[in-house]
């Protein structure tokens, strides 16, 4: 009896130990395919994270394309050499060679009627492309060579203000295009309105913002001075029908627009007087040449003395000129080459005094009150001349830093 007892007992327990063995087994197999499971998450994580930094460095290299072709262009006074260069170009010593690099070309714009080696509206594409290992990214951007608006008239006025006072009838203001004498005087002015290629010509003598203020400035003119102010003809025409004077109404150019490329140039300056700052004859190239134009700036925020904010007698200079809060008055056998702008409060650009005064570009006044006083004044020998050639050179002022001007970017892929 008690051994059969002993050998049922033994045959219970040999039955639990089965069970006991069938579930460790499940539990190791759990444990095992949790394990498979967790490794292969771990695995495409770490495959994921591989990835996303491949595609990364690939964007960044596409970037540095984009800097290294806006650098290129930025150096290059004919961008047209570019277009025809074998493409694409690379950008070498990014990452060592066998893990990537990066390319790009420069094309021109589909719009251009230039065709694919003739850029005539100053805007290239530049598709940069990077590629990291096993990934690859493009980006593509619109470059523009001019920052610098090609302005309605020999004198712009966008301001609340726009008074012109000229005495006697020795000046002009004309719209039509004149190439300016070369820095040293030997090859003289010419008047040539097909040499605009990146704009037409004529333009108005003098543009402004609204039929009123054409009619006031008309009117603040005498008869015989109106003959002096010659260019696109008016618009709305006056009446009786005259082409003259050439005053327009032309809104291409805003106040809000002039004043932020006025505050983007600033920081730009090349040259920085303070506010009372007289120049009379300084040494050739001083204040830039049309080779080497400057940007100039005076800002005069806060100035209360009764002299001009900036006086140049006796001087030459060439590039962007700009006044701020005050007024810019020269003198003597003085010239400019390129963009005057005159802006802020209380402002004038005053022209005055024996000698010839000439500038060739074009002159943007924008008075922020509306003031009584006068915005541009002339007395003697004036020429205020639209030029093509001297924005041109206004627009490679600052070391070429306003070449290459982003228009659009946007990333491909």
């Amino acid at each position: 009896m008690m051994d059969l007892l002993g050998r049922k007992q033994m045959g219970v327990f040999r039955g639990e130990q089965g069970s006991v063995l069938v579930i460790a087994l499940l539990f190791a197999s759990i444990l095992t395919i949790m394990g498979v499971s967790f490794m292969t998450v771990s695995g495409t994580d770490i495959s994921i994270v591989f990835n996303e930094t491949n595609h990364s460095q690939a964007f960044y290299l596409a970037e540095a394309g984009i800097a290294e072709a806006t650098r290129v262009l930025r150096d290059s006074n004919d961008w047209d050499t570019q277009l025809g260069a074998p493409q694409p170009f690379p950008c070498p010593g990014m990452v060592p060679v066998p893990d990537g690099g990066c390319t790009f070309r420069v094309e021109n714009d589909a719009a251009d009627p230039g065709g694919p080696a003739n850029d005539t509206n100053d805007v290239v594409v530049v598709r940069a492309t990077g590629t990291f290992r096993n990934a690859a990214k493009e980006v593509d951007i619109g470059l523009t060579r001019l920052l610098l608006p090609f302005p309605p008239g020999g004198i712009t006025s966008v301001g609340a203000s726009t008074n012109v006072s000229f005495a006697g009838n020795s000046f002009d203001i004309d719209g039509n295009n004149w190439i300016p004498p070369s820095d040293d005087g030997g090859t003289p002015e010419s008047q040539n309105n097909a040499a605009c290629t990146s704009t037409t010509a004529p333009k108005f003598g003098i543009a402004v913002p609204d039929a009123a203020t054409q009619l006031g400035v008309k009117n603040d003119l005498t008869s015989q001075q109106q003959d002096n102010v010659m260019g696109a003809n008016p618009n709305p025409p006056w009446a009786p029908v005259s082409t003259i004077p050439s005053i327009g109404v032309d809104t291409t150019i805003t106040q809000a627009e002039l004043a932020i490329l006025t505050d983007y140039l600033i920081p730009l300056a090349t040259l920085t007087y303070s506010a009372g700052t007289q120049i009379s004859s300084p040494p050739p190239g001083t204040l830039g040449t049309q080779a080497n134009p400057k940007i100039v700036v005076v800002d005069a925020t806060g100035y209360s003395g009764s002299d001009p904010a900036l006086t140049l007698n006796a001087t030459k200079g060439a590039g962007i000129l700009i006044v701020k809060n005050g007024s810019l008055r020269m003198s003597g056998n003085s010239q400019w080459v390129g963009i005057v702008i005159v802006i802020g409060n209380n402002v004038e650009i005053d022209l005055r005094g024996g000698g010839d005064k000439s500038i060739y570009g074009s002159v943007l006044l924008a008075e922020n009150l509306n003031v009584a006083t006068n915005q541009a004044a002339g007395q003697g020998n004036v020429k205020v001349r639209f030029s093509c050639q001297g924005i041109d050179v206004a627009n490679t002022a600052g070391g070429g830093r306003l070449r290459g001007a982003t228009v659009w970017w946007r990333e491909v892929f």
